[in-house]
Formats: structure tokens, C-alpha cells, sequence
């Protein structure tokens, strides 16, 4: 699990917002053993929460 595109949102109590937020394939990319920079095809997890133990989890396909 790896934090990445953390942005820190205020909201007054009893707010609510709409934010939307950009995935590009760049935030998915490790290196590999040959310390290639590699983005793998398949199912990626988001979270997005208040902190670590509150969090909202979704799935995304990335196909190269």
C-alpha cells in the first residue's frame, strides 16, 4: 500500500463537497527487478478516507 496524489481537503462541519481527481497511469508504475519504471495491466485498489483506519476502497481495470 503506497500513499500517492495526496492532497489534504478542509471542510467546515456539516460540508460537503464534490472532489474529483485524476488517475494517471504514472501513479500505478513500480520499478521491477530490472529496475524498470513498469505499469502492469490489472486490478488496482483505491482508497480514500479521512485516515488510515477510515477508509473507502474501490477497484480500477488499467489495460495498457
Amino acid at each position: 500500500l503506497e500513499l500517492k496524489g495526496f492532497k489534504k481537503i478542509h471542510f467546515e462541519p456539516n460540508e460537503s463537497k464534490t472532489i474529483s481527481f485524476d488517475l494517471d497511469s504514472n501513479l500505478l508504475s513500480y520499478y521491477n527487478i530490472d529496475m524498470e519504471d513498469i505499469v502492469e495491466d490489472g486490478e488496482y485498489n483505491i482508497y480514500i478516507g479521512t485516515s488510515s483506519n477510515k477508509l473507502l476502497k474501490d477497484t480500477i481495470i488499467y489495460k495498457g
